[in-house]
C-alpha cells in the first residue's frame, strides 16, 4: 500500500528542529545535502527533509503526534448505563478542556 507524503505535516510543525537534530548523536552527513551550498542552504534543506519525516509520521500514524487543541464534533448515543461513548478522531486524549452536547 502506498503513502502519500506531504511537503508538511498537518499542523504545519516539525517534530525537532534543525538545532535539536545536529546536536543529537547521528550518522548522517548533513553539511553536503546540497552540493556547494553554504550554512545557510544546507541549514534549509535539513529543516525541510525533517519536514517531510514529520509528515511522514503523520500520514502513517494518521493523526499528528504533536500535542494540539483539537475541537471535535460528532453524533453519538446514550448508553442503557446513562454514559456517553464517544470515539475520538485522534488519540490518545490528555485532556477534555469543554464538552457539550444537547
Amino acid at each position: 500500500m502506498a503513502t502519500g507524503i506531504t511537503p508538511d505535516t498537518f499542523y504545519e510543525a516539525s517534530y525537532l528542529s534543525v538545532a535539536e537534530y545536529k546536536d543529537a548523536p547521528t550518522s548522517i552527513d548533513y553539511d553536503n545535502l546540497v552540493v556547494g551550498g553554504n550554512a545557510a542552504a544546507q541549514d534549509a534543506e535539513l529543516a525541510r527533509v525533517i519536514l517531510r519525516a514529520s509528515s511522514y509520521m503523520d500520514e502513517y500514524l494518521n493523526q499528528s503526534v504533536i500535542a494540539t487543541q483539537y475541537t471535535e464534533t460528532q453524533r453519538t448515543r446514550i448508553t442503557p448505563q446513562g454514559w456517553i461513548s464517544l470515539h475520538p478522531n485522534c488519540s490518545p486524549i490528555i485532556s477534555l478542556e469543554s464538552f457539550s452536547y444537547g
